[in-house]
């Protein structure tokens, strides 16, 4: 392993994916797809915000989405107070307002000041980063830094995503590779039915499921 190579990924041997300039512009599309297949929405939490409201976005990746969020709401006379944090401030090439706040922290190990302190948690697709026990320590940090009432939103994808679509040899192998990568890693491949008694044992409650499909390649237009 060259020291380009290594200087690619995270120092994190949990951490799947790399942190290079090509993985902060393939960050930055994904956003487009997500947020495209919401309807161009950046939430689907039925949040009721209020200027000083705070907001944590966890595994804020390039930094994408708080900024967005924070304008969204700005149109609409609200001030938010954001909080995003992430193990890495490699790949933000953005430069925040000053309400938004960046700090180096993991999901696992919010500050203990926290305690009931955000109206709106957001965590989106850290899949390739946490396995069973890691995914209960941070659901319950979510449920620990949030005001009573409060709403986390967890965005993930479907690892068997290609299941009721035709697919060619290629991804079929490529998807093989991914699950076998995840085994060995002990991750969990399947989160759908795995989030919704998890939530309610940690103690959420009005606990909501949505599935959406977001077309990619050339039959995409994101």
């Amino acid at each position: 392993m060259t020291e380009d190579h290594r200087q690619r990924y995270y120092a994190s041997e949990q951490y799947l994916l790399p942190a290079d300039k090509t993985e902060i512009a393939r960050l930055d599309l994904q956003h487009r797809v997500f947020t495209k297949a919401f309807e161009n929405r950046l939430s689907l939490a039925p949040l009721k915000l209020q200027s000083g409201d705070r907001v944590l976005e966890s595994a804020a990746g390039t930094g994408i989405w708080a900024p967005e969020f924070s304008e969204e709401n700005s149109k609409n006379g609200i001030i938010l107070d954001i909080e995003y944090i992430d193990i890495s401030d490699k790949q933000f090439l953005r430069k925040p307002p000053p309400n938004i706040h960046f700090s180096l922290r993991s999901a696992i190990d919010l500050p203990a000041e926290w305690n009931e302190t955000f109206s709106y948690v957001h965590q989106r697709l850290i899949i390739v980063a946490l396995n069973d026990s890691l995914w209960r320590k941070a659901i319950s940090e979510f449920f620990r830094v949030l005001l009573p009432g409060g709403w986390l939103e967890i965005v993930e994808i479907d690892t068997n995503c290609y299941r009721d679509s035709y697919v060619g040899p290629y991804t079929n192998k490529l998807q093989a590779l991914t699950l076998s990568m995840f085994a060995e890693k002990g991750m969990l491949v399947d989160l759908a039915p795995y989030f919704p008694p998890l939530l309610k044992e940690i103690g959420f409650v009005d606990v909501q499921f949505e599935v959406r499909r977001a077309r990619i390649g050339r039959s995409g237009e994101s």
